[in-house]
């Protein structure tokens, strides 16, 4: 590339920015993923700009090093207090996509780094996550779930020490999501009951499209993203 690419963009609806990856590199994706990614709706009205897109957040994940993140964070008016990995696309695509955000994180250690992922369905990773990620002072590191995922394995998560966010199948013992279930714009700014907390924390996301939808998942004849 021959100028200094930035793909950092800020979210309204969250209150945060982020940075995002193709769908492509959603390498752990469950079936309910691939019937229900509230990715589609956006693809079908935007599928031209939206795979454009890809390719720039693609190239510049790639280029992105720990170092050259916090140059860009520093350029903000304001400091970055909170930053989303990713809104579409898995932050823990492949082993050396965690090696990649331990040095982001470590570069921009007061900046915290909100992750959801569903890496942990790769033994492998999800072992590295806990040994170099998951503790760190400034990871905001959750275990994305939903209805396709076997509950001993959530159960396995939570003894593990993980956070988890769960959509589909509301689960009353969860946290509620202020931002989806109370349409709370830019909630995730400075939510600290959530994503957020300091402490282990399991969280409740109302679903993002058709949520008048009340069936199984496996019922959802929705259009595949993947």
């Amino acid at each position: 590339m021959t100028t200094e690419p930035n793909e950092i963009r800020w979210c309204p609806e969250i209150g945060v920015y982020a940075i995002d990856r193709p769908p492509t590199s959603c390498a752990h994706k469950t079936e309910f993923c691939k019937l229900y990614c509230y990715n589609i709706p956006i693809y079908a009205y935007r599928g031209v700009r939206m795979r454009e897109r890809d390719k720039r957040n693609e190239d510049y994940w790639q280029w992105l090093t720990g170092q050259r993140l916090y140059t860009q964070l520093s350029r903000k008016k304001k400091p970055v207090k909170r930053l989303r990995l990713c809104t579409r696309g898995e932050a823990f695509s492949t082993k050396e996509d965690v090696q990649k955000v331990v040095d982001l994180m470590r570069y921009s250690s007061s900046t915290l780094f909100w992750i959801p992922t569903r890496a942990w369905h790769h033994p492998k990773l999800k072992q590295m996550i806990e040994h170099i990620a998951l503790n760190k002072h400034n990871a905001r590191i959750l275990a994305s779930i939903d209805p396709s995922d076997d509950e001993n394995q959530i159960q396995q998560l939570k003894d593990d020490g993980w956070s988890t966010v769960r959509i589909g199948a509301n689960q009353e013992t969860r946290y509620r999501c202020p931002k989806t279930f109370e349409h709370k714009t830019g909630h995730c700014a400075t939510c600290t009951k959530g994503c957020f907390s300091d402490s282990r924390v399991d969280v409740q996301l109302k679903l993002h499209w058709g949520s008048a939808v009340n069936l199984p998942y496996k019922g959802w004849g929705t259009k595949r993203l993947f």
